[in-house]
């Protein structure tokens, strides 16, 4: 594969590595490196990007934009086909997204907003700004499924989904959690 896809080249040489240490497998990992130089330019955000996600498969990325730092409210994050560079989907709420999540299934992204940058005492919140609720979206569609109206997620990270991606754990409120039904949106415990 390192000359018809040196991405799935990487990925095969890692998994190589890990089942069979040996020189070889040092080798082929060596080699699917050097022969990665693949590069893609993916425009369309209207501000710098501040988060990447890859799916676990490595078929799409989702970006989000750093934080806000202009008048402007609303900048979508994006879903992006890798092989190609194409942009596939904007998900658009009205707000600025600002941190992304792939569900491990690949089938959903979650996306959190939040208007302050890690160094602002502010992003500790909630407060008004901070209270948007996050989204749950279709990955393949670029639909959104559900806002999890009440869900205070100032980050989205891989973590909260369950590993079947049906279930998805938020903060709630001062010193609290909640599980959610990703499906429905109905808050489940």
């Amino acid at each position: 594969e390192l000359d018809n896809d040196p991405g799935l080249a990487l990925l095969l040489a890692i998994e190589g590595a890990k089942r069979n240490s040996s020189r070889a497998a040092e080798n082929a990992l060596l080699s699917a490196l050097d022969a990665i130089h693949e590069y893609r330019t993916l425009r369309g955000h209207t501000s710098s990007v501040g988060e990447a996600r890859f799916s676990r498969d490595g078929r799409f990325v989702v970006t989000a934009a750093e934080h806000p730092y202009s008048g402007n409210a609303n900048e979508p994050a994006r879903i992006w086909d890798v092989p190609s560079g194409n942009m596939l989907h904007m998900l658009d709420d009205g707000t600025w997204i600002t941190s992304v999540a792939i569900s491990p299934d690949n089938v959903r992204v979650l996306t959190a907003t939040n208007p302050y940058p890690a160094w602002d005492n502010r992003h500790l919140g909630p407060d008004e700004r901070t209270l948007r609720p996050p989204c749950i979206w279709d990955a393949i569609t670029g639909r959104k499924i559900q806002t999890l109206a009440g869900a205070c997620l100032l980050a989205a990270h891989d973590g909260p989904f369950s590993p079947d991606g049906l279930l998805l754990v938020t903060s709630f409120g001062n010193h609290a959690a909640r599980t959610w039904d990703v499906l429905s949106g109905r808050p489940l415990a």
